[in-house]
């Protein structure tokens, strides 16, 4: 199965990128050859790429900003998705869509005045700009005809990228006291558990014995959430506990306190009922929904364990080289900005590894890279270019990620390693293989 993955520099589309690992051949390409405001580069790219599955996590998410850009946010939340629900019908391919509980207005109670939760059937209506694209990128889709899911979510946040729970540890940090919206309401959503409940429904549609019986039966909307009910300010204060007892802070925990929405005034209103009914999910999927606690437990416990970001860094000066600095960096990170060109010499120290079982390490790993640049991978017996824009390799890298120091200059070069447990001496025995790369490979 092809499948064509949009929006992978964001929260959900980088979680993506790993749960679907084994699922099928994952096709990415990057903003600019996928932008989501140009229609007629959408249509282009999915009839050259002809997927049997479009999954869209793709969005314009600034809420606030939407406000007042709402032509940007039109062409991303509603035209983007329609056309991609037109082609794949077209192709006679699927699509998976994520929308939001923002399409709601979040005012649905009972008589007593308690919130109840949202479920498929419900009117819509929302309260924003943002909400209102979104909720006409579902009509799109619905009106097209393909087989689709579509799957509202709330409240998405990860160890990745920007999201309240990685603002509020930071808050937490550096303050001894966060003010909190404590009068909306909803359920924390892992974008981890978006991603692996996406990927265990698409396991259960190929073992169907007929795929188009499967999506005539569970093709839909579906709303994806945790079970359990808190306010922001109650998220963050079980953020702040865990990341208390992880000793992520580094000083003592602050005190949360709870604020209204009128003490926190931004441009586009909020829903107060974010709540979302998963009885129609779990009917038709046999998904076991955690309490979002549980999640939120699972992002701090990856977040401390991950390695620190030590990098190792020998000046190739000492060494009679000007053009920068040998850095090799034992953490996950994002390549921050657009480099020129890397070089990337890998082995362990048992021996080499080939080329051919480096590339599925890079595929196995899974993380999307910002920008492009010319990455060389040499194993000691070949050596392999290619570009890092290139949608068939160069935008799933690994083994170990690596991070570019901001005192590089533009025409630096670049070696890192990918067994972690290198030690200095063995990056310097490869040397002479880098200073060999930089005369036969000219700068870009």
């Amino acid at each position: 199965m092809k499948i064509l993955l949009t929006g992978t520099t964001g929260q959900v589309g980088h979680a993506l990128l790993g749960a679907l690992q084994g699922i099928g051949e994952i096709i990415v390409l990057t903003r600019e050859q996928m932008d989501l405001s140009k229609p007629d580069l959408i249509r282009a790219n999915i009839q050259r790429i002809r997927p049997d599955l479009i999954i869209n996590p793709a969005a314009y998410t600034a809420v606030d900003q939407a406000e007042s850009e709402l032509e940007m946010a039109h062409l991303v939340n509603a035209i983007a998705p329609g056309i991609m629900a037109e082609e794949a019908k077209k192709l006679g391919a699927a699509l998976i869509h994520y929308s939001t509980d923002y399409v709601f207005d979040g005012r649905k109670q009972n008589a007593q005045g308690a919130l109840l939760p949202y479920t498929e059937q419900d009117v819509t209506c929302p309260i924003n700009v943002y909400g209102k694209t979104k909720l006409e990128g579902e009509a799109l889709i619905c009106a097209s005809g393909c087989n689709y899911l579509i799957f509202r979510t709330s409240w998405v946040y990860s160890d990745f990228g920007k999201n309240f729970l990685l603002t509020m540890l930071r808050l937490a940090k550096e303050r001894d006291e966060l003010k909190v919206v404590d009068d909306q309401w909803g359920a924390p959503c892992s974008a981890d558990w978006i991603a692996n409940t996406t990927a265990d429904i698409l396991k259960q549609m190929l073992s169907a014995n007929s795929s188009a019986d499967w999506w005539k039966k569970h093709g839909g909307l579906y709303n994806l959430a945790p079970a359990g009910t808190t306010s922001w300010c109650g998220f963050a204060e079980e953020i702040v506990r865990v990341a208390d007892t992880f000793s992520l802070l580094g000083k003592a925990a602050p005190q949360v306190r709870g604020i209204s929405s009128n003490e926190y005034p931004v441009k586009a209103t909020r829903p107060v009922n974010s709540l979302l009914s998963t009885s129609l999910l779990s009917a038709h999927f046999d998904i076991q929904v955690p309490r979002w606690q549980k999640s939120v437990l699972g992002c701090l416990t990856a977040i401390a364990n991950r390695t620190p970001l030590k990098p190792k860094i020998i000046p190739l000066r000492v060494m009679g080289d000007e053009r920068g600095s040998l850095v090799a960096v034992e953490s996950q990170q994002d390549i921050p900005f657009e480099i020129k060109r890397m070089y990337y010499i890998f082995g362990t120290k048992e021996g080499v590894e080939r080329g051919e079982h480096a590339h599925k390490n890079l595929k196995q790993l899974a993380v999307a890279v910002r920008g492009s640049c010319t990455m060389v991978l040499d194993d000691g017996i070949e050596k392999t270019e290619f570009r890092l824009d290139d949608p068939t390799k160069g935008l799933l890298i690994g083994s170990m990620i690596w991070r570019v120091m901001k005192d590089f200059s533009e025409d630096c070069v670049l070696l890192v390693f990918a067994d972690q447990h290198y030690t200095e001496d063995d990056y310097i025995r490869n040397y002479a293989a880098f200073l060999e790369h930089v005369s036969d490979t000219p700068q870009q």
